[in-house]
């Protein structure tokens, strides 16, 4: 039986421990999950520092890398926290990671996008440029997900685009690896966006910056729900 009383708890203790924003997702019906004898996915993310955020309009720099490696940490720790919480309960899990350069080099991706449990808990959706968007922080995050077998009530999943005609990451793009296409649930990824192209960059510029990663951040910056984002936090400075 599916515990309300442990949902909350979950979702407490993720708040308390500085996420900005919980979910939690069915993940059966995906052909990727890591484990079928586990399929609910926890998913949490921790909003980056607006003040960084502006500074993307011209690409990526070191102070993004740090911010991105210092929310990375941060999601790791908040799993340890919560994994010693599941398995004291006599559930199983496990967390999949922040994301870091461990991805496949053929195709691009990763083993199990956090995005995929993201849009199953209905946290946001997927915007022209494949990140995920949420109405509250755009898509100036970083996520994490874990993955257990815990009686947990699950979100409803996400249905549809808010991008509607919106063409922000599009233009902004330096080598305009977003087609425009607007997503729907089912629509691969290599079907609106040069995958390709986009790594190409983000690996060629970081080279030339000195920045010890694959990252741009371009997309994140121009769009107008991460714009919504910043005005609010500079409001409240």
């Amino acid at each position: 039986m599916m515990s309300l009383e442990m949902t909350s708890a979950i979702r407490n203790l993720l708040l308390e421990e500085g996420s900005d924003i919980v979910g939690i997702a069915d993940l059966s019906p995906c052909e990727n999950l890591p484990d079928r004898e586990l399929s609910t996915g926890i998913v949490y993310g921790i909003a980056l520092d607006p003040i960084v955020i502006r500074k993307l309009r011209e690409g990526p720099c070191m102070e993004y890398l740090l911010e991105y490696k210092k929310v990375n940490g941060k999601l790791n720790e908040i799993a340890e926290r919560l994994l010693d919480d599941l398995l004291s309960k006599g559930y199983s899990a496990f967390s999949i990671g922040s994301t870091t350069e461990k991805f496949d080099r053929d195709s691009l991706s990763a083993d199990f996008p956090h995005k995929t449990a993201a849009i199953r808990a209905g946290l946001g959706w997927v915007g022209k440029c494949d990140l995920l968007i949420t109405k509250r922080f755009g898509s100036a995050l970083r996520f994490n997900t874990v993955i257990t077998n815990a009686p947990l009530i699950c979100d409803d999943p996400a249905t549809h685009s808010l991008c509607s005609e919106c063409q922000a990451c599009v233009q902004a793009c330096p080598v305009k690896a977003p087609s425009g296409k607007e997503w729907e649930p089912g629509l691969y990824r290599d079907e609106f966006l040069d995958i390709r192209s986009c790594y190409l960059h983000c690996r060629d510029i970081c080279s030339r910056n000195g920045l010890a990663a694959t990252i741009c951040g371009i997309c994140i910056e121009a769009c107008p729900w991460t714009q919504g984002y910043i005005r609010r936090r500079e409001r409240e400075v």
